[in-house]
């Protein structure tokens, strides 16, 4: 079995757009900034990643998520390949299922959240599932 679970933690780099589907579903769009590292600890640059809150998640962020705010997202990579204007451009973005302000006194988790999945006293990391060694193929 195959996951696509991504973590990613940086600051929000514009001010985030929330918008109505044509299905009726909210959502709450925003560009994350998250550095680079090197194994010992040198900064590479920065990598942007758009990430799309939903529903209830994305009602409960619209007024609190601003530019520069520290946040940390889970949720499932989307690569998109589109075209504009005679060039293709590939957007990676991730469709977040948790988010978690992370900056100085502003740790925040709407009340969506914290009724669909547990974390730690931390409040910052999901509590892996336990599973059964037997029941895996190898």
């Amino acid at each position: 079995m195959a996951y696509n679970t991504c973590f990613l933690e940086g600051n929000v780099s514009n001010d985030p757009s929330f918008v109505t589907t044509s299905t009726g579903k909210h959502a709450l769009r925003f560009n994350l900034a998250v550095n680079r590292f090197t194994r010992n600890g040198n900064s590479t640059g920065t990598d942007f990643f758009q990430v799309t809150l939903w529903d209830k998640t994305a009602d409960n962020y619209k007024d609190v998520i601003t530019k520069g705010c520290p946040v940390f997202v889970i949720g499932s990579m989307r690569v998109e390949k589109k075209q504009f204007e005679g060039r293709w451009y590939t957007n990676v973005g991730l469709s977040a299922t948790k988010c978690i302000l992370t900056g100085k006194g502003r740790q925040f988790v709407s009340e969506a959240e914290e009724a669909e999945e547990p974390t730690d006293v931390t409040g910052r990391v999901e509590v892996p599932p336990e599973f059964d060694e037997d029941g895996l193929p190898f």
